[in-house]
């Protein structure tokens, strides 16, 4: 196993550690497969992903025509009861890089206290969205605590049913809101690695020199992609398969099939797929999961 320590006495499992395990552990001489990776979402892979020329047009005339610095925030202030300034958006390499960012500035190694709040709003993978009256107790509960909430809306406007999408930044002026974001889901550009880290806080609680200082030097860190859907598995169907991780490594030695197992990012006996391949790929690898399940069944 490929696993760091965090120096408490608990082993941490990289997700990118055990994706290369599970390469390592595929010999296509043993089975004459083609490799087929399910184990992480990278759109840009597979050539049946792509954007409209449309979309590229429009940002190559937008950076020539220089006229839109400081756009986001006046595109992310429509929707809030306050106008944000150029200064409260920081651009990311994509959303994960805006997550490393929020919590490295928040939180050190062996903090007992909370110092914040994280929601997923519209949530992944199960597609919950919060109410405005939800949100507005999360942030009153947050400035009871006296801590911030980190708001993750990369799925924000792909909201679907009774509840309406509501930015967490409009509950700024309660407590300090750092909401994160991306092009990527929103405007179907896959690949295009941009994303934002936005201060909403009319108060200006966290325009703290310091703050801004921390804020600013971590936006030179980059952090990878990660987009995976979730399924459950149940190990007592199976037999000699002990667990995730086992599951896993047989299915890339014997199917040379990649999936991620659910330890790696915390959910024992789980495993997540990425759906971010070609039709014809997908059907093959599910069909080899759907063969191998079958030869290890109970």
């Amino acid at each position: 196993m490929d696993v760091r320590n965090d120096g408490g006495g608990h082993e941490i499992i990289s997700i990118k550690g055990i994706l290369g395990l599970l390469m390592g552990n595929i010999d296509a001489r043993d089975n004459g497969k083609k490799v087929i990776s399910l184990g992480i979402g990278d759109p840009t892979a597979y050539s049946c992903f792509y954007t409209t020329s449309a979309a590229q047009e429009a940002v190559v005339d937008a950076l020539r025509s220089t006229k839109f610095n400081g756009a986001l925030a006046e595109y992310l202030s429509r929707d809030l009861p306050y106008k944000l300034q150029p200064d409260d958006v920081y651009v990311t390499a994509g959303c994960t890089q805006a997550i490393e960012i929020s919590l490295s500035i928040l939180a050190r190694p062996g903090d007992s206290n909370t110092v914040a709040m994280v929601i997923i709003n519209p949530g992944n993978p199960c597609g919950n969205v919060y109410t405005y009256r939800h949100l507005n107790e999360i942030a009153e509960t947050a400035k009871r605590l006296g801590i911030v909430v980190i708001a993750d809306e990369v799925y924000g406007h792909l909201a679907f049913g009774a509840n309406p999408f509501v930015p967490m930044g409009v509950f700024g002026s309660v407590s300090p809101v750092i909401t994160l974001g991306s092009m990527s889901k929103r405007w179907l550009v896959p690949g295009w690695r941009l994303g934002w880290l936005v201060t909403n806080d009319p108060d200006g609680s966290l325009k703290s020199p310091k703050f801004v200082e921390r804020l600013k030097k971590y936006c030179d860190i980059c952090g990878g992609p990660a987009t995976f859907i979730q399924v459950k598995l149940n190990v007592s169907l199976l037999k000699d398969i002990t667990d995730d991780i086992d599951f896993c490594f047989k299915l890339a030695k014997e199917e040379s099939v990649i999936i991620l197992p659910g330890l790696a990012v915390g959910l024992k006996n789980w495993i997540r797929i990425t759906f971010a391949v070609e039709p014809s790929s997908l059907e093959e690898a599910l069909e080899r999961v759907k063969s191998f399940c079958q030869r290890h069944s109970c």
